[in-house]
């Protein structure tokens, strides 16, 4: 997401700073056997607004009988700099991760992800955050966050349906239920997209507080899709011989992305099948799913899969189809001799630089990423 230089000079004006909710027993650096458990929300450029805000409010909402608060909400960034929302809000966070803010609840939203992923500081203190907190909810894609720091390893889980084929490259350990509202598996609960997190927000009452306190907070905030007020709700929410909370039910399904089909092809069937079978797959596809599909959208897959993916090798073989599929793909040939050269394998590289000067002569990229090839090999053979 980009701002022109006007917008950024007025952020900080026009930014909301969001301060935490105050209790008495606010306590950062301790935690006191009290009523009052600690919220933390992650915030980081490009957050979906509703995956971070819908939590907050229900925990900054919730009350015991005598209206006492139950939860202290702190919304934590990787700095105390205004960072911009899906939606273009400013937010400032009023704490960063350098205080090393303590939390028995983690909220990790959804949303552009990947500036959090790419965010070794924040990612840091997520995972330690995550280590020591009494429960973890993960919100829409905020998902793919704890599949990169391998949390979800092994879990049932659950994310935004436009996410559900996704996960499998970045958590392929994990089990994600595309039909789930949210999955509760002890620690971590991951609820699918956006306004989802307000229903795990809410089971997270539930379970830490008490059904009461969730129903009061639901009816505070008008909810009435709360599976609390249903009369099976015990049933619905009572774990499973494993000590899992599956709350199905959900109308919207798994995005069946094609992308993610021809990955699964290359990897079962091989490169040169799965170029025999590339033109009927395209034919077969419209919208964002067939721009995915075509040149430039196998080169921006490719690269996503290579920056947060669990394994390169995939990412590797879709750069290896797309340059076969498109020979003349200059950027292809490019992105695969600089992954190639990443691994070592200095021949192929120079090889897949030649191939983009041979259609390109005069590509500067190419001959500098050629130069860094054969310098590498000259300096290896000395």
């Amino acid at each position: 997401m980009t701002t022109t230089p006007s917008l950024r000079l007025l952020l900080p004006l026009l930014c909301l700073v969001v301060t935490p909710v105050l209790t008495p027993n606010r306590s950062w650096g301790r935690d006191p056997a009290a009523e009052v458990t600690r919220v933390a929300v992650v915030l980081f450029p490009g957050v979906e607004l509703l995956d971070a805000a819908g939590p907050a409010e229900v925990f900054a909402r919730a009350r015991d009988e005598q209206g006492a608060p139950l939860f202290d909400v702190s919304w934590v960034g990787s700095a105390r700099t205004p960072v911009e929302s899906i939606g273009r809000l400013g937010l400032v966070p009023p704490i960063d991760v350098a205080e090393n803010p303590a939390a028995d609840v983690l909220v990790i939203p959804g949303g552009a992800v990947e500036a959090a992923m790419d965010d070794p500081h924040l990612m840091k203190w997520i995972a330690a955050r995550a280590s020591t907190a009494r429960l973890v909810l993960s919100v829409c894609n905020g998902a793919s966050i704890l599949g990169k720091l391998q949390l979800l390893d092994g879990l049932d889980v659950t994310t935004h349906h436009d996410n559900v084929a996704l996960l499998k490259f970045i958590a392929p350990a994990a089990k994600c239920h595309g039909d789930a509202k949210f999955v509760d598996t002890g620690r971590i609960v991951t609820a699918a997209g956006i306004s989802a997190g307000i229903d795990g927000a809410l089971h997270a009452v539930w379970r830490l507080k008490g059904p009461e306190a969730a129903r009061r907070v639901a009816t505070y905030i008008e909810y009435d899709p709360f599976v609390g007020f249903r009369a099976d709700a015990e049933t619905l929410l009572a774990p499973d011989p494993r000590g899992v909370v599956i709350l199905r039910g959900r109308i919207h399904p798994a995005k069946p992305w094609t992308i993610v089909r021809l990955v699964e092809m290359i990897r079962s069937d091989g490169i040169e099948a799965a170029v025999a079978r590339y033109p009927a797959l395209l034919a077969e596809t419209t919208g964002d799913d067939r721009l995915m599909m075509e040149e430039h959208g196998l080169a921006m897959s490719a690269a996503w899969l290579l920056a947060y993916g669990r394994d390169p090798a995939v990412a590797i073989d879709l750069m290896r189809f797309t340059v076969a599929a498109h020979p003349e793909f200059v950027k292809g040939h490019m992105d695969l001799a600089r992954a190639l050269l990443a691994t070592g394998d200095r021949t192929a590289a120079e090889s897949h630089c030649r191939r983009a000067l041979a259609i390109a002569p005069e590509d500067s990229d190419a001959k500098k990423l050629l130069g860094e090839c054969t310098a590498k090999e000259t300096q290896g053979r000395d």
